[in-house]
């Protein structure tokens, strides 16, 4: 088995430095800092990583912008079915016909019938006979915004110490949090207390409007929270609805107030009432406040205290992490930052921070 993983590999380099002879020689440092010395493509197959096409012309191998190479261009590389034959099992060998019913096994799954519900509303409480969540939560306007609910400002923030900075050309995040033994943040996701599932995912998968929330101990429901119209409007104040769809990027809940940042994909010229911290009351299910737009994407943001951790970035635009107010969404602090942040943890009254090419640490001061 050893020596068809390394023959595999060969070859995938082989057909690599033959179409992209710049990249020659640099997939090991690039791809294995989180895989020891192992060959990168051997760690690719396996882990099943590898975006693959298997046709009449052979294996057709797809690598996304940065996946193993420092390059935002796409590379794809095809092996011929000739070149693979010693390699693949045999009944895969598409250098000749086969036949298809010796190849597949055929197993008639069980039918279960059921009539669909005709809903207009995306959420509901998945247990028990709760009361279903039939509205979305109201958006009272696009600007910065504070109700007449919100807590006076904490008497206390903390603040951030610059200790440690090592500048790339591109920082992976997801390398970065394994290296340093973090999870990469992305949802669903589990902190102390609750597991948040997004609810939708929109064209790309990730444009989340909507969350329900579970007790992680005891898999009991909590509660659910439709932030369409939070996300997109209309807002109560002009009926504007955003230019650019927006979607959830990450959420927390800390007594009893779901905090979530929300944002879109693209420049803030393209829409810019967005990128916000809001808080929300989880037992008046309103917004308690907004933040100011531009303070907040990517993959997620921490609570530290009455402190928010966050920040903003995207190409040509400045890049800062922001310190927040964790009552009103009042900008405490900002500290530039030399690209857009990616992804914050804290663990031992130290932040570390991964941004687009460059991994920072500061000591948290409370």
């Amino acid at each position: 088995m050893k020596k068809l993983l390394k023959a595999f590999a060969k070859i995938v380099r082989e057909k690599l430095d033959e179409k992209y002879p710049k990249f020659k020689g640099t997939y090991d440092d690039y791809f294995c800092s989180d895989c020891a010395d192992e060959d990168p493509f051997i760690y690719k197959l396996n882990n099943d990583t590898f975006n693959w096409l298997l046709s009449e012309k052979g294996l057709a191998l797809y690598f996304s912008d940065y996946e193993i190479a420092s390059t935002d261009e796409e590379m794809d590389i095809l092996i011929s079915a000739e070149e693979i034959k010693d390699i693949i099992q045999p009944i895969y060998n598409t250098a000749s016909t086969k036949n298809v019913d010796k190849v597949v096994t055929y197993k008639r799954a069980e039918v279960e019938s059921f009539e669909a519900e005709d809903r207009d509303y995306l959420f509901e409480e998945p247990y028990g006979d709760g009361e279903v969540e039939d509205s979305a939560i109201a958006n009272p306007t696009w600007k910065k915004y504070k109700s007449k609910d919100c807590k006076p400002a904490a008497e206390k923030h903390i603040s951030l110490t610059e200790t440690k900075k090592d500048s790339s050309d591109y920082l992976d995040t997801e390398v970065w949090a394994t290296k340093n033994g973090f999870e990469y943040a992305r949802m669903p996701y589990s902190d102390d207390k609750y597991r948040y599932d997004p609810v939708g995912g929109g064209e790309y998968g990730y444009e989340y409007q909507g969350i329900n929330i579970w007790d992680k101990d005891t898999d009991e429901y909590v509660a659910s929270f439709d932030l369409s119209l939070v996300c997109n409007g209309p807002d109560e104040e002009s009926d504007d609805i955003s230019s650019a769809n927006q979607f959830i990027n990450w959420v927390q809940v800390v007594d009893n107030t779901l905090y979530a940042s929300i944002g879109h994909n693209g420049y803030s010229s393209e829409e810019p009432w967005s990128n916000y911290m809001v808080a929300i009351d989880m037992k008046t299910k309103k917004l308690l406040w907004r933040s100011e737009p531009n303070v907040s994407n990517f993959n997620n943001f921490k609570i530290v205290d009455d402190t928010i951790i966050c920040g903003y970035g995207f190409t040509a635009e400045p890049d800062y992490l922001y310190l927040l107010d964790r009552f009103t969404g009042d900008k405490v602090e900002e500290i530039k930052l030399e690209s857009a942040p990616s992804q914050f943890e804290v663990r031992d009254d130290v932040l570390y921070v991964a941004t687009y090419n460059t991994a920072y640490e500061f000591k948290i001061n409370r």
